[in-house]
């Protein structure tokens, strides 16, 4: 991680930001006079991406850049009805000095005749939940297909439960006149 950790890391920034503002942030960054021809720091260049991403990235910085190790995700999927999947994210860390990895996280989605449809979540907390739209039934799940984020030992699966709406979902009394309760 420590010799290659420096690329992955801006590659994990393009990826958050987006190749529009990264690429423009970098522009900026490269064009500064008061950078030209003396040092930078890390903190140069995050005040440059923050400028054009227009959020702040130090949580991003404090967990990816300043402290140790690497998340480990464990996701699962699950068919959630018709045209949705339930996906599962949960996280370990490898070290200590990060309580948990915020980052977009991209998992790939597979049907029974090749089809995929890639969806990006938004990864704050851990065992965090996300119902997606999908336009098939989904055969397989894969995650971060196009190697966007440091992590290791992950594993992707698909859940053999089904859903069941009536197991899901009860509506009493029935019959009623005046009180209906859905629970």
């Amino acid at each position: 991680l420590s010799y290659n950790k420096g690329a992955m890391v801006l590659e994990m920034l393009r990826f958050k930001m987006g190749d529009t503002a990264f690429y423009q942030a970098l522009r900026n960054y490269l064009a500064d006079p008061n950078l030209a021809y003396d040092y930078a720091v890390t903190t140069d260049l995050k005040a440059h991406l923050e400028a054009v991403y227009g959020q702040s990235l130090t949580e991003f910085f404090n967990d990816w850049v300043y402290n140790q190790g690497y998340p480990i995700y464990t996701i699962t999927a699950q068919n959630w009805g018709i045209g949705q999947v339930k996906i599962i994210v949960n996280q370990t860390q490898s070290h200590s000095s990060v309580s948990f990895f915020e980052m977009p996280l991209e998992i790939r989605l597979t049907s029974a005749g090749g089809l995929t449809h890639d969806v990006v979540v938004n990864h704050t907390s851990n065992a965090q939940e996300f119902i997606v739209p999908v336009p098939f039934v989904v055969t397989g799940v894969t995650f971060d297909p196009n190697k966007h984020i440091i992590s290791r030992n992950n594993v992707a699966t698909l859940a053999n439960e089904s859903f069941d709406l009536e197991q899901t979902i009860s509506v009493y009394p029935n019959p009623t006149t005046n009180e209906l309760h859905i629970m």
